[in-house]
């Protein structure tokens, strides 16, 4: 049977020593078992035969077999062996399982015991692949880092709604992105591993707008500048620049006209969650509920506000949040500081702490059901005038979303105004917007000016995940 390179070649063609191949058929007609009969297409209707009848027949055609590597004559069968002997030594394994494989009894019968061995080894490795992905979801790092893109999520001066159709977007934005949350995309293949990870996302969401509700309550009450709640809203998790204290100085009037309207003084008292500023984002019917306790004529202050005017037309008083923002005297221009032209200094004295002595407001998550349904000019749609209230103490952020739905109907209008009824580019669009915020950030500044000095802007770098947020993050564009 030659020296061991021969059998390096298992199937390769031997000269037969016919004396030899008679003891060999000789032994394997009286042990070998059925399986390990050498098969040929013209033995496979004679499976049921005596073992000796197909070895006999054997004989009489052995130079065809030969001829066919597909057949497993016995002096193959054994030079297998010996090379399967000599492999297993070398990668130190042991040889019965390659013997086992060797007496299947021929090629096609090994090829679907390949086949079968490699199935299972792709069921072990997606049940592996499962069960390391399911770690992952219940890591406390993995949270952890999720929760800081989420806020950066909620947090980014272009998202288009808080809570209104923001979870199913920001799951498919995950799924788009996953590279910039460090979700494997192999898990999004998995049904029951994505409904895992929308409800750790939901759950993440409902803290973070309660936490952020909870902290621009607390930097009213404690008068903080717009700079300092956003640090402290940002927590090292994002970078901040004039657009995030522009979308969050609006964020805070609708909550201070949010509180005010829902007549919930427990946190913060009446006169320090009203200003003449909020007047314009006032329904007249919460006007002249709060004026008596303030002790005040709002009346009158609108109408010196306006400038003895009357409202513009097309500028329902009636409705929530419909003002443009009014710049008052002595309100330092920001315009610089859209720009990201000018550096923020600020005193090193005691800014206050937004996470520090703050009370929950309250501990129902936000409700993302959309309301859909126009307020009457008479509703406030806090309960006034005898109409049932729309937006009750857990509806904030559905309360924030309507009013940023009617700044976009505004922006629209006024846009159509400015070109006369010609074709008008979006970016004119995003620029009335961005103005729009722009005041509602002079106002702010106006009622919280804190310990700053001269109003300027760091050097913005935010990394390239938050800037990928930011800019994608977007639906309902067409407002």
């Amino acid at each position: 049977m030659g020296n061991i390179a021969h059998a390096r070649s298992p199937l390769g063609m031997l000269p037969v020593d016919s004396t030899l191949l008679s003891h060999s058929l000789t032994a394997v007609g009286n042990s070998m078992t059925h399986s390990a009969v050498p098969r040929s297409p013209s033995s496979s209707d004679l499976i049921d035969e005596p073992i000796t009848a197909g070895i006999c027949r054997r004989r009489t055609d052995s130079a065809a077999d030969q001829d066919d590597p597909t057949i497993l004559t016995p002096s193959r069968t054994k030079r297998l062996k010996v090379y399967a002997k000599t492999v297993a030594e070398e990668n130190d394994i042991s040889e019965k399982g390659l013997y086992d494989f060797i007496d299947t009894g021929g090629i096609y019968y090994m090829l679907i015991d390949l086949k079968v061995c490699m199935m299972k080894s792709d069921t072990g490795r997606k049940a592996a692949l499962l069960h390391d992905l399911k770690e992952l979801l219940n890591s406390k790092d993995f949270k952890s880092a999720l929760q800081n893109h989420l806020i950066a999520c909620l947090l980014s001066p272009n998202i288009t709604a808080y809570v209104t159709d923001t979870h199913p977007h920001i799951m498919n934005f995950i799924k788009d992105n996953s590279g910039v949350f460090k979700v494997p995309p192999s898990l999004f293949e998995d049904v029951e591993l994505t409904a895992v990870l929308a409800k750790i996302i939901s759950e993440l969401l409902s803290s973070i707008h309660g936490n952020m509700k909870n902290k621009l309550l607390a930097s009213i009450r404690k008068h903080m500048s717009i700079m300092d709640t956003a640090k402290s809203l940002a927590h090292g998790s994002i970078e901040v620049d004039s657009a995030h204290w522009n979308r969050l100085a609006f964020l805070r009037c609708c909550l201070r006209v949010f509180m005010i309207g829902i007549s919930d003084y427990r946190t913060v008292p009446l006169k320090d969650l009203y200003s003449p500023f909020l007047i314009l984002s006032l329904h007249t019917a919460v006007c002249a509920r709060i004026g008596p306790k303030l002790g005040i004529d709002i009346d009158s202050i609108e109408r010196e506000m306006l400038g003895e005017e009357e409202i513009p037309d097309g500028q329902d008083e009636g409705q929530e949040m419909h003002s443009t923002g009014t710049a008052g005297s002595g309100v330092i221009d920001n315009g610089d500081l859209a720009d990201g032209t000018r550096e923020l200094e600020e005193n090193s004295g005691d800014n206050g702490n937004a996470d520090q002595d703050y009370e929950p407001e309250d501990n129902e998550g936000p409700d993302t059901t959309p309301y859909s349904r126009a307020l009457a000019e008479d509703d406030s749609g806090f309960g006034d005038n005898g109409k049932p209230a729309i937006f009750t103490s857990g509806k904030f952020w559905n309360f924030v979303d309507t009013s940023l739905e009617n700044i976009h109907k505004v922006v629209k209008q006024e846009a159509v105004n400015n070109h006369q009824g010609t074709v008008f580019q979006h970016t004119s669009i995003e620029n009335v917007f961005r103005q729009i915020l722009v005041e509602y950030f002079q106002e702010d500044l106006a009622d919280f000016p804190g310990n700053m000095a001269v109003p300027k802007l760091l050097t913005n770098n935010s990394p390239q995940w938050q800037t990928t947020i930011q800019n994608n993050l977007l639906w309902n564009e067409n407002l």
